[in-house]
């Protein structure tokens, strides 16, 4: 239920420039809705197993796909034709709207079929209404969401006031965050619930962190704009930042920290703090900021009990030098950091999902980098430039996958 999912955009050759500048802007690519026009391929002839393999607590039983390949078709003339447009200037402008737009998907009025909402940067963010047998229709106008805002990042459904429908949070890279409660037939009202910040969000994820029967939330922060697109050359020069003693002079401190590693200062520039919210239990929210979650670069967040004892946990993927976080629940709202994980962590993490990948009845997690899978792309990419950080966990440029075991309690993760 967490954004970003799908992150789309244009490129021009500015946007060439900038990613060679750093790759990572090719994130994207310019899509239509072909990439979400897919169905599975498990029906028709294909024989599901009947029989569970049961194990202690849980139970698995294998999916039989038809033929070699993904097990998906696409879907032709479905009615998602939405398209999520960034434009050559608006790249130039903000660097980080190519980090693109999320996808949400939930029943929002009741009928059994789940639909489809659609954050978007230049286009009107959209829901399409599921009308059975994969077919859509744009229901945008008649759900109330013509307001929701442009350059959104990440979006949500959810039941946050308690009145057993799906709500809608969408998160923005440079406009508030919004929560549009639904009425439970599919239309939505904006609400008034404390949690329009103007940091540029990029997803969020909602679970009763407290143990008070409703739904608190964390979203994670990227940057409104990068340094480089809102200063001008000259003070970006490293003489510029600097004064006596090595300090970031103060009116760039807002931008800039300094570290030493391998007996030399690194310019680090500055995410911006993520953000916890607990429910009032009246769909309203108060910040609970977390200890020791700092300015760095938010992009994907999973909470969901990890260790086996019924209470929400939360591991946030950072971008850059940032180190993940993986905090374990206390069920009260508080959090431990865990120990630091085993092996290494991605240089730049892009999400984190979870699954028991190797039917052991624990959770797993799958971290991805930006690494490409082709030989000849992933030779010309290149991780950041900042030496390892000697007190942390190592960071490559590589997809993690970390299983859980006994060590979960401890707040362990073994890599495979």
């Amino acid at each position: 239920m967490t954004g970003p999912a799908i992150r789309l955009t244009a490129l021009g050759l500015e946007v060439l420039r900038l990613g060679l500048e750093r790759l990572a802007g090719l994130r994207l690519a310019a899509l239509g809705l072909a990439a979400l026009g897919l169905t599975a391929c498990t029906g028709g002839s294909v024989v599901q197993p009947a029989e569970w393999t049961e194990g202690p607590g849980y139970r698995s039983r294998e999916l039989s796909v038809r033929g070699h390949e993904a097990g998906f078709r696409s879907v032709a003339e479905s009615g998602l034709d939405f398209v999520n447009v960034l434009s050559d200037e608006g790249i130039v402008q903000n660097r980080h709207r190519m980090n693109g737009s999320g996808v949400a998907v939930g029943d929002v009025d009741g009928d059994g079929r789940p639909d489809v909402f659609f954050a978007a940067m230049e286009s009107q963010p959209s829901l399409y209404r599921n009308l059975g047998n994969w077919q859509f229709e744009n229901a945008t106008v008649a759900a109330g969401l013509t307001g929701a805002p442009n350059y959104s990042t990440g979006a949500v459904f959810a039941d946050v006031d308690g009145d057993a429908d799906l709500d809608l949070f969408v998160t923005a890279m440079t406009a508030p965050n919004q929560l549009w409660l639904n009425d439970g037939a599919g239309t939505f009202s904006l609400a008034d619930a404390g949690v329009g910040s103007n940091r540029g969000s990029m997803s969020a994820a909602f679970a009763d962190t407290d143990g008070d029967g409703d739904l608190d939330l964390y979203v994670t922060n990227y940057k409104r704009i990068a340094a480089r697109d809102s200063l001008s050359p000259d003070r970006l020069l490293f003489d510029a930042l600097v004064g006596p003693g090595g300090m970031v002079i103060p009116e760039m401190k807002d931008h800039y920290r300094i570290e030493e590693r391998d007996g030399r200062p690194l310019r680090l520039e500055l995410g911006e703090e993520d953000q916890y919210y607990l429910n009032r239990g009246d769909g309203t929210f108060e910040s609970a900021p977390i200890p020791g979650v700092g300015r760095d670069w938010g992009l994907g967040v999973r909470m969901q009990d990890l260790s086996g004892d019924g209470v929400p946990d939360l591991y946030v993927a950072n971008d850059f030098e940032s180190p993940d976080y993986f905090l374990l629940g206390d069920g009260q709202g508080g959090w431990m950091h865990a120990a630091p994980m085993v092996g290494h962590s991605p240089n730049s993490s892009m999400s984190v999902a979870v699954a028991d990948v190797d039917h052991n009845g624990i959770l797993d997690l799958f971290v991805p980098d930006m690494r490409s899978p082709d030989p000849m792309r992933s030779r010309f990419q290149a991780g950041t430039a900042a030496p390892p950080d000697p007190a942390g966990v190592p960071q490559y440029m590589q997809n993690a996958l970390y299983l859980g075991g006994d060590a979960w309690a401890g707040g362990s993760l073994r890599e495979r």
